[in-house]
């Protein structure tokens, strides 16, 4: 009897520790299963990045053409401005010669007039010219497409 009796408590024991194993198998299979979904979000997710990733890249590449095609128009317009001022200077330079030789030709002209009588038409004379300086200036920024200048003021812009 006791024999069988330790026959039985045995394959009692298996069949409990069986059971116990079962249970943990289905436990650990539905563990796996949520593993399998989770990895095919993740999949999903990844290609999703590389995507926006490819996107991204194109983006920064249209960026860098558009960045490049605008530093060259800018530079030609720069170099044309500076070819611009440089005419603007040389004529400047060479209005004020004509200039010059006028008023030694006005001075050679009378000189019996006292030079108080002068200095108001030197003083009117010399307004005139600086208005006329910043016509043309603000002629040639609009002719460019530069727009106004900051802190011009709208006699110069009526002048042009």
């Amino acid at each position: 009897m006791s024999g069988t009796f330790i026959g039985v408590l045995v394959e009692g024991l298996v069949a409990g520790l069986l059971l116990v194993t079962i249970v943990y198998c289905v436990s650990l299979n539905r563990k796996l299963e949520r593993l399998r979904s989770d990895e095919a979000d993740m999949k999903e997710l990844v290609s999703e990045l590389i995507g926006a990733t490819g996107n991204a890249e194109q983006a920064i590449q249209a960026l860098k053409i558009s960045a490049s095609d605008w530093d060259r128009a800018l530079g030609s317009r720069l170099r044309h401005a500076e070819k611009l001022s440089g005419a603007l200077s040389e004529q400047t330079v060479a209005a004020e010669q004509v200039l010059d030789r006028l008023k030694r030709i006005c001075a050679a002209a009378r000189p019996a007039e006292s030079s108080a009588a002068e200095q108001p038409l030197r003083t009117a004379a010399a307004a005139r010219s600086e208005q006329k300086s910043a016509a043309d200036i603000a002629a040639a920024r609009l002719r460019l497409g530069l727009g106004r200048r900051p802190g011009a003021d709208n006699e110069t812009e009526r002048a042009a």
